[in-house]
């Protein structure tokens, strides 16, 4: 597909609690004149306590299957997922919508049709597929900020490399 007109192109963008954004990816996509149909899951985005403030259409339930979609992007979320004893935690993805997601991943994956997963949805691709999603490890080597990680401030952000940070 790289350097190919995408015209006709029908993406589907799942945005589970609605509080995330297609960022970067959705010009492009418009640019390059595709049909994007973005969907947030209602179970989700009723536990938020900030109610959704981007544009995706909140719906009981997602589609069944890739059928009419050419491209699935799944974002992230506020909440997480994970595997094992964590997944009766209440600040996670409700099993419905963890279901219908792993359900649309798979089955555009069988039909060797394009999956993005970005953060919360790189999660449920992993789950999909076997994988195990476990919290980090809270250590100098797996945070960005100096911080107390026996208390960690909101929204700090644990990544895969290490980052180094000057004085400044």
């Amino acid at each position: 597909m790289i350097g190919q007109r995408t015209m006709g192109l029908r993406v589907l963008i799942i945005n589970p609690s609605a509080e995330e954004a297609p960022g970067l990816l959705l010009a492009p996509m418009i640019e390059a004149g595709c049909d994007v149909v973005e969907l947030a899951s209602r179970a989700v985005v009723d536990l938020m306590v900030a109610k959704a403030h981007v544009t995706a259409t909140v719906v009981d339930r997602f589609p069944p299957s890739s059928f009419g979609f050419d491209l699935l992007v799944v974002l992230g979320s506020p909440l997480g997922v994970l595997t094992g004893a964590g997944e009766d935690a209440d600040d996670q993805t409700p099993r419905r919508a963890v279901a219908q997601i792993e359900a649309l991943i798979r089955d555009f994956h069988d039909r060797r049709k394009p999956v993005l997963g970005i953060c919360l949805g790189s999660q449920l691709v992993a789950r999909t597929f076997g994988g195990a999603v476990t919290p980090l490890p809270k250590d100098d080597a797996h945070t960005a900020l100096p911080c107390d990680l026996a208390d960690p401030p909101k929204g700090l952000e644990f990544g895969w490399l290490p980052l180094d940070f000057s004085a400044a």
